[in-house]
């Protein structure tokens, strides 16, 4: 099987070179996924987004993956030892790719009861391919028993990851020379403050450690002033707050704490007005410790390699966008060994990949037997 994964599915898909915005190439590799395990492809027609899927008339499990890569700075180079295969893609998430393909493709059948869902646009933030494909009812959500994104977890089974809160604010000001201060209302000194405030009132706790399981707030960008001209008080201030919150926290909680904050600032003229723009919500992807997908993934893996891990998963996959229309649906993650995600010696564990498809073919085949 690991012959199979490597020579059939993996080095053709590591060849071809998915950045995100070479949209004819990625259509080439949903092509000859299709060629391997079928599926349809749909193209979103706002802006040519390809999508491979297949969809059971029965309840089923739906597997989700992505072909798209970071862009690379260099030529897309292969280099292969008899464990690892070196290449920008192969973890994040061709390696995955590659296994699920060669499952499907030796066992046909299984088709009844897995579907799938392959994107070409989840590095850019899936809003043209998942979140396009779900929210307009492409997919019958109601026949989905469970979602498995085949992203890399080194093997362990992540059941839950945090949602995310992307957050742009405008401030804006009073412009006056630089020598009167008293004369304007900086915007510049107003941004500095609401960050402040909101790192004290609303995230005083921010993550030190990956076991530290709590929301999480990052000042991505800010932009104040001229950057060439300092003798004029700058009457407009930019910030992009992107948050990464748990479970328990409510995203419209914190758009209203956030909102009062800048409010207080307003009434107290340390700015003049602000302008709060929601530019992302999703919530987390989850699969409860007692879901019945969960319970067989996780003996299956114990039989295979020996233990089995739950564990929280960072970042943001597809999957977000299944659970922000449907949030009932468990979402669980699992996939490969490897390393170096997004950079230039990103690589792949060759085995992992045939311990990936022997422990998804077993659970699929435990579907059938339901």
């Amino acid at each position: 099987m690991k012959e199979s994964i490597i020579n059939h599915h993996l080095n053709s898909l590591v060849s071809l070179n998915t950045s995100s915005e070479n949209t004819l190439t990625n259509l080439k590799a949903l092509d000859f996924i299709k060629t391997a395990i079928g599926g349809d492809i749909i193209t979103n027609p706002a802006d040519n987004t390809s999508i491979l899927f297949h969809q059971p008339s029965r309840p089923h499990i739906l597997w989700i993956g992505h072909v798209d890569t970071v862009p690379s700075q260099s030529d897309q180079v292969i280099k292969s030892t008899k464990s690892k295969l070196f290449c920008r893609g192969s973890f994040d998430m061709k390696g995955s790719i590659a296994s699920f393909s060669t499952v499907l493709r030796e066992n046909p059948s299984l088709k009844d009861s897995v579907g799938f869902l392959i994107t070409t646009d989840e590095e850019k933030g899936g809003f043209n391919g998942a979140k396009w494909l779900f929210e307009n009812n492409h997919i019958n959500l109601t026949h989905i028993k469970a979602a498995i994104v085949g992203e890399p977890t080194n093997l362990e089974i992540g059941i839950n990851s945090k949602g995310i809160l992307i957050i742009g604010l405008t401030l804006t000001g009073e412009a006056a020379h630089a020598s009167q201060p008293w004369l304007g209302i900086s915007a510049s000194q107003g941004l500095v403050e609401l960050a402040h405030q909101l790192s004290k009132d609303i995230f005083p706790f921010q993550p030190k450690f990956q076991e530290d399981w709590q929301t999480s707030f990052n000042l991505g960008s800010i932009n104040s002033g001229d950057n060439t001209t300092t003798n004029i008080i700058p009457n407009k201030a930019n910030m992009v707050i992107d948050i990464r919150f748990i479970d328990t926290d409510d995203p419209n909680i914190l758009v209203e704490k956030i909102t009062s904050i800048a409010e207080k600032l307003k009434q107290q003229k340390i700015l003049k007005d602000f302008k709060l723009e929601i530019r992302s919500v999703n919530k987390p992807e989850i699969a409860s410790l007692d879901d019945p997908i969960v319970n067989k993934l996780s003996k299956i893996v114990k039989e295979i390699i020996g233990k089995a891990k739950l564990s929280n998963s960072f970042g943001n996959t597809d999957g977000r966008h299944l659970s922000s229309v449907a949030p009932l649906i468990p979402i669980i993650r699992f996939g490969p060994k490897g390393g170096g995600a997004h950079n230039s010696s990103e690589w792949v564990d060759l085995n992992s990949l045939k311990q990936e498809a022997l422990i998804l073919k077993k659970l699929f085949l435990n579907l059938q037997d339901d």
